[in-house]
């Protein structure tokens, strides 16, 4: 069976048990495979862990197996990371880097790709906008039976060059515009994005500011930050530093943790007339964002503990936060992570460590850790015999770099899940936070541990009542998908708005789409509507499809 049908029937519950007894088995094969390079197996990995079938779905995972598979030239894999860059799943948005992987995937002839492409070049995104080419792209892709291309070849031989989109798109349009002028602040924010990014409107930063101020003035926060940036960044409007100023505080008061992050940075920098240089002030404003677990801002926390800046200076509290903004992705924090290790600050001295995190900062792209990692040999291994002296006699902090170590594994530890179980979970006992939430993936997974929802709810919710937010999101799929008490579905939306309030996409589309259907909470539109545009405001597609069809 293909998987790609394999995967259709996972998501859509049309296996039986017996069936299901082998996926498991397949999982492992496709593991060992993929570990050894095969990139077939890399690809079909990856989409496991794209669409959540009997894996913890993880974009970020995904995307780093198709990068892998990418490196053999795998079609597929090439379309599907081009998405992903498309939507920013698992990886920073970046229509370049998308537009790249279309052309890539297809010259190999995958039409969903060439129809990408298509798209691309009649709307003049990242490419020179070119009906001839998008018509070419099109029409490959139509060959291979798309329907959508072959519709829009249709429409274009009726249609002027400049009027690619049909009439019901122009109606989806004038009403987006009518509701933004007659004060709705969702549509006026939405008015901005489009002309921010060049969707739906030729790209226009001033018109894009026009409306970003109009929702900002109502108070949209999300707008305030954009519009904050725009001044900072003299993007459609003359540069003025005390403006950008001015809308970051309004958008930081609001919560909003990127807002937070740059007010902060603005008061360690100084230098305005509208308010004074200030560290403590600034790590005022880092400490808000990082609360929301803002990798950015945790970053940034790390660093005024590491110099004393705004705080009293401690190695111990920048080792933490350097931590939590390395585990939430950030490249920087990985690499100056990695550093500590390398030199013995404030965490032990461990060759092996170091290059655990210098590696995964150079997989995001870091130079400096690239050429660093290039220098690190991987022939001693005294390091991390050290590193499981401390772990043994209860460091909890080495405890949970050694299950990282044993979960990831790197040219000086062989990968062992159950090992690296056995160390999640001494670190758990001792309130590890992190090593909490792992733990209960794990068991989510069944991946070192028998899979049980009902012990990765018990783990999730440890997590979740200590402040990690990204267990909120994670407890409430447990209980979606292991139904593990009688209400259920009233436990996991109460969960899923957690997540969603502390930002996470997926949570806010989950949400928008209950209050649309009355799942599991009263019928609103109006919530409805909230959700699925925070949503799409991310990226998400599925919200922007029930917007745009609404």
């Amino acid at each position: 069976m293909a998987i790609k049908k394999f995967l259709n029937k996972l998501t859509n519950g049309l296996f039986g048990k017996k069936e299901e007894r082998k996926i498991k088995e397949l999982l492992e094969d496709l593991r060992t495979r993929a570990e050894e390079g095969d990139a077939d197996a890399q690809f079909d990995l990856g989409s496991f862990y794209c669409v959540g079938a009997y894996v913890q779905q993880s974009y970020e995972k995904a995307a780093e197996l198709f990068q892998k598979a990418i490196q053999k030239n795998h079609a597929q894999a090439q379309y599907n990371l081009g998405t992903f860059y498309c939507e920013g799943s698992g990886v920073p948005q970046s229509y370049e880097k998308a537009a790249e992987l279309f052309q890539l995937a297809a010259e190999q002839g995958v039409f969903e790709a060439q129809h990408n492409l298509g798209l691309f070049y009649l709307k003049g995104i990242v490419v020179p906008k070119s009906k001839e080419k998008a018509l070419y792209w099109f029409q490959k892709a139509a060959d291979q039976g798309c329907e959508n291309s072959q519709a829009i070849i249709e429409d274009l031989k009726e249609l002027d060059v400049n009027d690619e989109d049909d009439i019901e798109y122009k109606a989806r349009i004038n009403d987006t515009i009518k509701k933004a002028e007659s004060g709705d602040i969702d549509e006026q924010y939405y008015l901005g994005i489009s002309y921010y990014l060049g969707e739906d409107f030729d790209q226009s930063y001033t018109e894009a500011v026009k409306w970003f101020k109009k929702a900002s003035e109502n108070g949209h926060a999300d707008a305030q930050f954009i519009l904050a940036v725009c001044y900072r960044d003299g993007l459609g409007v003359e540069q003025s530093d005390e403006e950008a100023v001015k809308w970051f505080i309004e958008s930081a008061k609001q919560g909003h943790e990127k807002a937070q992050t740059c007010l902060g940075q603005c008061y360690a920098k100084g230098g305005y007339n509208c308010i004074e240089q200030s560290y403590t002030k600034a790590v005022f404003w880092y400490k808000k964002a990082a609360e929301q677990n803002f990798p950015a801002a945790q970053l940034q926390l790390a660093l005024s503990y590491d110099k004393g800046l705004g705080v009293e200076q401690s190695d111990q509290e920048a080792t933490k936060y350097f931590l939590l903004a390395a585990a939430n992705g950030d490249s920087t924090a990985q690499f100056l992570l990695g550093l500590r290790y390398l030199n013995g600050v404030d965490a032990p001295k461990s060759k092996c460590m170091a290059k655990y995190w210098i590696n995964r900062s150079a997989r995001g792209g870091n130079k400096e850790a690239i050429l660093l990692l290039n220098d690190l040999d991987s022939e001693n291994t005294d390091n991390y015999h050290e590193l499981q002296s401390k772990a043994e006699v209860g460091d909890v902090d080495s405890q949970y770099l050694l299950a990282e170590l044993y979960y990831h594994g790197s040219d000086d530890v062989e990968k062992s899940d159950s090992k690296a179980m056995e160390w999640y979970k001494k670190a758990a006992l001792q309130g590890h936070v992190i090593a909490i939430n792992d733990l209960a993936c794990s068991y989510f997974d069944g991946e070192g541990v028998g899979q049980s929802y009902l012990e990765a709810s018990k783990w999730y919710k440890k997590a979740a009542e200590l402040g990690y937010d990204k267990a909120y999101y994670n407890l409430a799929m447990c209980y979606i998908k292991g139904k593990i008490t009688k209400d259920f579905g009233k436990v996991a939306f109460y969960w899923m708005e957690k997540a969603a309030q502390s930002g996470i996409a997926d949570a806010q589309y989950y949400v928008g789409k209950s209050y649309l259907l009355g799942s599991e909470v009263e019928q609103s539109y109006e919530e409805a509507d909230y959700w699925l545009h925070k949503a799409a405001d991310q990226g998400h597609e599925k919200a922007r499809n029930i917007l745009e069809n609404k």
